[in-house]
C-alpha cells in the first residue's frame, strides 16, 4: 500500500534539475558576504566581556568556514572537470 502510494505521488513531483555552476557561484559569494557581515559578533562579545559566548561564536565561525572551504573546492573541482 505504501510503495503504491510513493509511487503515485513521485509521478508528480517535476524532474530532477541538475544545479548549475553559475547559481553554485552565486550561492557561495552571497554566503562569503554574510560571514564577512556578521566577522565582528566574537569580538563584540568579547569586549563585553562574555566569553562563553565569544567561543560559541568562534566555533560558528570555524564551521562556516570549513562549509565555504567545501563550497570552494568543489566550485574548483567543477571548474576543471568543464
Amino acid at each position: 500500500m505504501q510503495g503504491n502510494t510513493f509511487n503515485a505521488v513521485n509521478k508528480n513531483l517535476p524532474s530532477f534539475v541538475a544545479p548549475s555552476l553559475p547559481i553554485l557561484e552565486q550561492s557561495f559569494q552571497v554566503r562569503l558576504e554574510a560571514f564577512v557581515l556578521e566577522a565582528h559578533k566574537p569580538l563584540d562579545h568579547y569586549q563585553n566581556a562574555d566569553l562563553p559566548t565569544t567561543q560559541e561564536q568562534l566555533e560558528l565561525h570555524l564551521l562556516q568556514l570549513q562549509f565555504l572551504l567545501n563550497d570552494i573546492r568543489m566550485i574548483q573541482q567543477w571548474k576543471l572537470l568543464q
